[in-house]
């Protein structure tokens, strides 16, 4: 009986954690574009040196992190949403920022475009019901082990 019952435990404790993420990703994702939106509509829009631009060569996507000076201290910090840029800036080039003023580690692009366009709500929307029906199915599913027996 014992036995029985671990592989049953392991299963609740995989699944659900799944299952609560799936349901977390959205909330998540919208307080994050939002959060940006309000930060640059609340400005101030100062202008930061670009110290690098370095591009991941490992990456498909070429993902790009820009890296400015602080405008308040000059400290080296990365800009959230510097991929977005377009064009991309190089060394020595000043671009538009907006500094948390609750983070000031928080760098935000000024120039991009926060919003999310609407043919991604239902993308993000399906993937989120696909990952809780997952972690659903691990959690409560029943026989899940039949798949590998013999018959």
């Amino acid at each position: 009986m014992g036995l029985q019952v671990l592989p049953r435990i392991v299963r609740v404790l995989v699944g659900i954690p799944i299952a609560l993420g799936a349901l977390a990703i959205l909330p998540l994702g919208i307080s994050s574009r939002h959060h940006n939106q309000q930060l640059i509509a609340n400005g101030p829009i100062q202008h930061a040196e670009v110290l690098s631009v370095t591009q991941d060569k490992w990456s498909k996507s070429h993902k790009v992190t820009v890296t400015v000076t602080r405008p308040s201290d000059g400290v080296p910090v990365e800009v959230d949403g510097g991929n977005q840029l377009d064009p991309k800036p190089v060394a020595g080039d000043r671009i538009d920022v907006v500094v948390d003023p609750k983070d000031p580690s928080d760098v935000v692009a000024a120039q991009v475009d926060w919003s999310i366009p609407w043919w991604l709500w239902p993308f993000v929307i399906a993937v989120s019901l696909l990952m809780l029906t997952i972690g659903l199915a691990i959690a409560f599913g029943r026989g899940s082990g039949r798949l590998f027996q013999r018959r």
